[in-house]
């Protein structure tokens, strides 16, 4: 069970409906294991708009923004970017 649930904003959901399903499972899973440790995995990127501190993350080629919310244990994951295979 991770330590935080993985929360998804509309962009990030957005993401996931643009990919194909496999594709779409395994970004999840790369979610759910960077919600069990995310300070292990991530770097600063700054501040959003309300002045949270945002975290960027690459697991597996995924990059992934998002802050963390401690106080009801969950990750905010503000924006997902896969990379596009060739063709």
């Amino acid at each position: 069970m991770p330590a935080y649930d993985p929360e998804y904003s509309d962009e990030a959901l957005a993401a996931f409906l643009t990919l194909p399903k496999r594709t779409a499972l395994k970004v999840h899973a790369i979610c759910a294991k960077l919600a069990t440790d995310p300070l292990a995995r991530s770097e600063p990127g700054g501040l959003d708009h309300v002045g949270r501190p945002l975290l960027y993350a690459v697991i597996d080629g995924v990059g992934i923004r998002f802050w963390i919310d401690d106080a009801v244990r969950r990750i905010a994951i503000i924006k997902i970017v896969v990379p596009r295979r060739p063709r």
